[in-house]
């Protein structure tokens, strides 16, 4: 017979191998319009700022959704949350198979956007369910390389398709491949044990002589506010990476569509092993006794601040392999950071509260989606006949913006200090389901 916690074991880590599917193919959907850049800005005559523009567009709904399907998390299962989101994409993708305009294309990307923007999480929220505290950043890592491994394989084959076909053949083929995981996620998902109801968790609190934190004073702590602008100034460069890495390599670097495809493929391959490198040292420290302020913490500010400054310093460097070797190392280690920053979120927030605090986030920290893609498009197409210039001011000036994130965030992460503060001098512990 076999144990109780080997069966819960093993679905949790089931559980959690599906939601890093869900963020492979989120990911392949975000991909596609930058691989596709080229002939799409050919097709539809479209000018670099023209292309930002429709780069931002995507995230003009995201963190609005965020926020609502995030209320709605602490409701309702987020197995058919999550099942909603994944049909809403498949859906979106299909009129991009037909030959379209400028128009629809703009609108199927910002519901796509929207449909997209609670996804993170949603999926960390997911399988928060089924760790506690000091067993989450390995899983959540997991969830987050599954967007790299969607990357991995998704931009090649997307690339052949588009250079085989056309642009609107893959967007049809990404359909279809959401379509046929949704069956699956429906048969094989099931809730986590640590699922904690709001009325139970604060019938506890009470009984012990403690008051209930309001959702803004859980949203103002320091660690909060801490981790907000290093996840900002990351998604910032996120962003960036999704719109315009294949543009630049091909644009500006002169590498052919496919060797960029191949490009893209390699930095999510290095961000995915960042990301499960930088979680395993943490939950290392973390079982040795270090404070999650360092463990965590420190881990995170220290990726961040390593992007701004390599970011910045690829104006000294010369075109080139060095070159876009300092760029994939920037976004890979801006990247490491999402299971940190959502372990210290868990950690200083209750269950019952998590859904929400967890969508606010991510809510809060997409808009700078709508902020990076437009403005590399306007430093573009500044640059004039050299391109090239361009794309030096743009990722010259999110470089130091990164930078000035991650002191912000050295300075407020200190998730110890705000569980005293909130339990009125004394340490709680920190959250475990």
């Amino acid at each position: 017979m076999v144990a109780a916690t080997e069966v819960s074991a093993g679905r949790a880590w089931g559980v959690t191998a599906l939601c890093a599917s869900f963020m492979s193919i989120n990911y392949a959907d975000k991909v596609i319009i930058g691989l596709a850049a080229v002939p799409i800005m050919e097709e539809l005559k479209l000018s670099p700022s023209q292309f930002g523009f429709l780069g931002s567009a995507f995230f003009l709904l995201y963190s609005l959704s965020a926020i609502g399907v995030g209320l709605l998390a602490d409701r309702i299962s987020t197995k058919w949350i999550i099942a909603a989101m994944s049909l809403v994409w498949a859906l979106t993708l299909l009129p991009m198979a037909f030959h379209v305009g400028f128009a629809l294309l703009l609108v199927s990307r910002i519901i796509l956007g929207a449909a997209e923007g609670p996804s993170i999480a949603i999926a960390n929220h997911c399988i928060f369910k089924w760790f506690p505290n000091a067993r989450r950043s390995l899983p959540s890592s997991v969830v987050s390389i599954g967007s790299s491994v969607g990357v991995l394989f998704s931009a090649p084959a997307l690339a052949w398709l588009i250079r085989t076909y056309d642009w609107h053949v893959a967007f049809a083929v990404l359909a279809c491949v959401g379509i046929a995981w949704l069956p699956i996620w429906l048969i094989a998902a099931k809730e986590g044990p640590l699922a904690a109801t709001a009325p139970a968790a604060a019938e506890s609190k009470e009984r012990n002589g403690a008051m209930t934190p309001s959702l803004l004073q859980l949203l103002t702590q320091r660690t909060f506010l801490g981790v907000l602008a290093c996840a900002y100034v990351s998604f910032s460069v996120l962003a960036l990476v999704v719109a315009w890495l294949p543009p630049f390599l091909i644009k500006s670097e002169h590498y052919s569509p496919q060797a960029a495809s191949w490009i893209v493929a390699a930095a999510w391959t290095i961000e995915a092993v960042a990301v499960v490198a930088v979680g395993w040292y943490s939950s290392t420290l973390a079982s040795r006794g270090v404070s999650s302020r360092i463990s965590r913490g420190w881990l995170t500010t220290g990726a961040v601040c390593l992007t701004g400054a390599a970011l910045a310093a690829m104006q000294f460097v010369p075109s080139g392999i060095l070159r876009v070797a300092m760029l994939v190392f920037a976004f890979s280690a801006a990247q490491t950071i999402w299971p940190l920053s959502f372990t210290l979120i868990a950690e200083i927030v209750p269950a019952f509260r998590r859904g929400a605090a967890v969508s606010i986030f991510t809510a809060i920290f997409t808009t700078a989606g709508l902020v990076s893609p437009a403005l590399m498009g306007y430093a573009v197409q500044a640059g004039n006949a050299s391109a090239r210039d361009g794309y030096l001011v743009g990722f010259g000036i999110l470089g130091v913006a990164t930078l000035v994130g991650g002191l912000i965030g050295f300075w407020l992460i200190d998730p110890e200090a705000d569980r005293v503060r909130a339990n009125g001098g004394a340490l709680a512990p920190a959250t475990v389901s």
